[in-house]
């Protein structure tokens, strides 16, 4: 059911959101600079595609898109859904041997994939 899917993608953003706030935590930091963009958002959700090993991802977020309403869509979970479609999309654009190398060495490949995204 498209509902418990979106709940579930809900959790996986309250779990991100909480470990940027831990992380944040014990720094002196002014709140109002702890703002994450969505650049940075991207990254996050292209670190967790790559290691969730959800098998036709692609096919479970396009049933949600499919089966949920305009409402939803334009809501912050539709945000969420975007996010993940975008961050798929991105992986798309490389081949098997990026993807490989990237679940290999983590976050630092997301970040260097995403800077020539952004470059071309």
């Amino acid at each position: 059911e498209p509902r418990k899917k979106l709940r579930l993608m809900n959790e996986v953003n309250d779990s991100i959101l909480e470990c940027v706030n831990n992380f944040w935590k014990n720094l002196d930091i002014d709140e109002e600079q702890l703002v994450i963009a969505t650049d940075q958002m991207i990254l996050i959700y292209l670190y967790i595609v790559i290691r969730s090993k959800i098998v036709d991802l692609f096919a479970h977020l396009k049933y949600i898109t499919e089966f949920t309403t305009p409402y939803v869509r334009n809501s912050n979970l539709g945000f969420y859904l975007s996010t993940y479609e975008h961050a798929l999309y991105t992986l798309m654009q490389h081949d098997k041997s990026d993807i490989q190398r990237m679940k290999e060495n983590g976050v630092p490949s997301i970040i260097d994939m995403s800077r020539s995204a952004h470059s071309s």
